[in-house]
């Protein structure tokens, strides 16, 4: 997908907010936007990652706490990760003690889904957006994921998951940890890539996953620590 730039109306609907409340946050500069005459423009992809970092970044609410009515029905509506991962896509014991490396081993990790084009492709927009923005979060977490959603990068959406032996540095998080939990996203529609960006987020801030993610050994185990906490953050939807 090439460069997009959003108007109010289709950011405000891409981020299910109204546009009330997302003209404020352009006013105020706390959304990343361009101003061309009297009219706010949004990148898609910066409003999208700039959503992700909201959610992760926010105060953590108590894990039993409801979640919102909109984020519910996101929820319900939404693929679930188990959907877009398998078993074959997880690594629990991911090389490489830089930026460029883990990118690299992610990028092995993507082919073992069959679904990529050319490695190469991806690696370069994994590079390139990294270079543009971190998609390293707090608590150890980034996301990585293509700087440009293309038709000719992959053949389908997925989700590979990875961690390292110890936390590397791979970009600076607000809180100053090195990253050791990497979900690589690569999703062929907009709304699919915001809607996974924001289940991840959640299973991060509301569930136990990072840690069951941590103490997990193989695969396998990595697999049925995702499987019980799309379970539980269904089930805290469902209160």
């Amino acid at each position: 997908m090439a460069y997009q730039l959003l108007s109010l109306e289709k950011a405000a609907e891409l981020l299910q907010m109204d546009c009330k409340t997302l003209r404020a946050l352009a006013v105020a500069a706390e959304i990343p936007c361009v101003l061309q005459g009297n009219r706010y423009l949004f990148d898609a992809d910066a409003v999208q990652n700039w959503y992700s970092h909201r959610l992760l970044h926010a105060d953590k609410p108590e894990k039993h706490d409801s979640l919102p009515a909109s984020v519910i029905e996101d929820l319900l509506e939404g693929t679930p990760i188990t959907s877009l991962c398998r078993q074959e896509s997880m690594h629990p014991s991911l090389p490489g003690r830089s930026r460029a490396a883990i990118l690299k081993a992610l990028t092995e990790l993507a082919e073992t889904t069959g679904l990529l084009y050319d490695p190469k492709d991806l690696y370069e927009g994994l590079r390139q957006r990294e270079e543009e923005y971190s998609t390293a979060m707090n608590g150890g977490i980034a996301m990585p994921h293509p700087l440009i959603r293309d038709d000719f990068l992959f053949e389908d959406s997925f989700v590979c998951i990875a961690k390292t032996p110890r936390p590397v540095f791979f970009g600076q998080a607000d809180d100053g940890q090195g990253t050791d939990l990497f979900f690589l996203i690569c999703c062929l529609e907009s709304l699919q890539h915001l809607q996974t960006l924001s289940r991840i987020s959640l299973l991060c801030s509301r569930t136990s996953l990072p840690d069951d993610l941590r103490s997990a050994e193989a695969p396998a185990e990595m697999y049925a620590a995702l499987q019980n906490a799309e379970n539980a953050l269904l089930a805290l939807a469902q209160r």
